[in-house]
């Protein structure tokens, strides 16, 4: 029920948004796409050329337009609201994962903290990442359950959503999966991820090598360009290769922010969200030290984790990923796995502190999704220069 009850709240919640927003940027040219199915009525139409990417995640193209016709829902409010019907599965499994350790109190706290964070009021533009998200938190919450069946269709789900996200959980499973096979013992969680990487390597590879092939030379290209270094994710050409690679300037402005660019000329609002930022993702990283060092959860659980910290820390490493790809997304994407982390940081704080955990966690949930979403700016009569400034306008008045 609780799991009902989260799903139909985060539902709720981006339904106001995917109707109230319209489609740009990238979901822009999703319903492109969506709108070129219409027209010819064959997907496979638009698997080569400009819209290559976007035709190999049929789940927000396809399925809007057998929606459509068969039930002639309005063509632009069905695109609109598909998403939100896989989004809202990521809080709500995540709910599931974190109950596997956590008591329903702090279970729900992690599903609140992966609900702070702007990617959900963002979501009238995630379109085909929100829906892997969806997908992939089910397919972790089956992997820590042991449902076999749920983990393999989840994972395909996975693949023909989004092809980057396809890519990070082959790797975070993949390096989990090596652990265990290096271990050489067979265990029941061995057999799930050693089914689970088979399932998902293989509907990777044939979805990426034969149904969808323009968007797979794309993200083998992305691959490539990320082992052998690129000088493109910096300006100056003249530095020696060590020079570019070390530079702060080949990563992504947000990245260059989080580590103090600019602070100086920040605003009260801006070096508030600087610093509640920095203390979530300190938590996070404790949480994450408590788990593994003292053996709290599953052996599995801490693979997850681990596997989780070296895909965020691979990102900061790698230019190429951090400029193109973007550590905010593979961060978002870990809160998955990571979310329960953060309850157990909160915790162990709280107890040397001798107050309720809860007295800590949700003034910070609730202080930073004030600060991503602009209502503290607006508080301050500080401009918010993203999405969320017309939202708050709207709740504001």
């Amino acid at each position: 029920m609780i799991f009902l009850g989260i799903y139909l709240f985060t539902f709720s919640i981006l339904l106001f948004f995917a109707l109230k927003y319209k489609p740009v940027a990238d979901r822009f040219l999703e319903y492109r796409v969506y709108l070129d199915i219409i027209e010819t009525g064959n997907l496979s139409n638009n698997r080569q050329g400009l819209y290559g990417l976007i035709s190999s995640c049929p789940t927000v193209t396809f399925i809007p337009y057998v929606l459509n016709k068969y039930l002639h829902i309005n063509k632009l409010i069905i695109f609109e609201i598909i998403p939100c019907f896989f989004y809202a599965l990521m809080p709500s499994f995540c709910f599931l994962i974190a109950r596997n350790f956590l008591s329903i109190g702090n279970s729900l706290i992690a599903s609140l903290f992966i609900l702070s964070h702007f990617y959900f009021a963002f979501s009238p533009n995630m379109g085909r990442v929100s829906v892997a998200l969806g997908f992939l938190s089910g397919a972790i919450w089956a992997l820590l359950s042991g449902n076999i069946w749920l983990m393999a269709l989840f994972s395909v789900l996975v693949v023909i959503s989004h092809y980057s996200t396809a890519y990070y959980s082959l790797f975070v499973l993949g390096s989990a999966w090596v652990y265990l096979f290096c271990k050489e013992s067979i265990s029941l969680d061995n057999i799930n991820l050693s089914s689970l990487m088979v399932i998902l390597t293989l509907s990777l590879w044939w979805w990426m090598h034969y149904a969808a092939k323009y968007a797979g030379s794309i993200c083998d290209n992305f691959v490539r360009q990320s082992l052998y270094f690129s000088s493109l994710t910096l300006k100056d050409s003249s530095a020696t290769k060590l020079n570019r690679f070390m530079s702060m300037d080949s990563r992504e402005p947000v990245l260059r922010t989080a580590f103090g660019k600019g602070f100086r000329h920040f605003r009260l609002p801006q070096r508030i969200e600087f610093f509640t930022s920095w203390i979530l993702a300190i938590l996070v990283s404790y949480g994450t030290l408590i788990i593994v060092i003292n053996g709290l959860t599953t052996e599995l659980y801490r693979l997850l984790i681990i596997s989780s910290f070296i895909s965020i820390l691979i990102t900061l490493i790698i230019p190429h990923i951090s400029m193109f790809y973007g550590i905010i997304r593979v961060y978002f994407t870990s809160l998955i796995i990571l979310a329960p982390c953060f309850v157990y940081g909160v915790k162990t704080i709280a107890g040397m502190l001798g107050i309720q955990e809860y007295f800590l966690s949700i003034p910070l949930v609730v202080l930073y999704f004030m600060c991503v979403s602009g209502i503290l700016h607006s508080i301050f009569h500080i401009k918010k220069h993203n999405f969320l400034k017309k939202i708050v306008k709207d709740i504001w008045g």
